[in-house]
């Protein structure tokens, strides 16, 4: 997934509340819906990052994150 796709899967959590509903239900089909399309080692990064914070935690970590090259 590039750099570009990852900045705009978080924005679309960040300014979904529909997607981000679907999401805390069932990431990979929330993603795959939105046609959004991960690898593996994506998928598995993600459900290590997921499990690991909570999702009120994630949104202050993303914000600050850049995208920038």
């Amino acid at each position: 997934m590039s750099r570009d796709a990852v900045a705009e899967l978080v924005d679309r959590y960040l300014n979904d509340e529909a997607f981000r509903m679907a999401f805390a239900r069932d990431p990979d089909a929330a993603i795959v819906a939105a046609g959004f399309e991960l690898d593996s080692e994506e998928l598995a990064a993600l459900h290590a990052h997921v499990s690991a914070h909570d999702n009120q935690a994630l949104k202050p970590r993303v914000t600050k994150y850049s995208f920038g090259s």
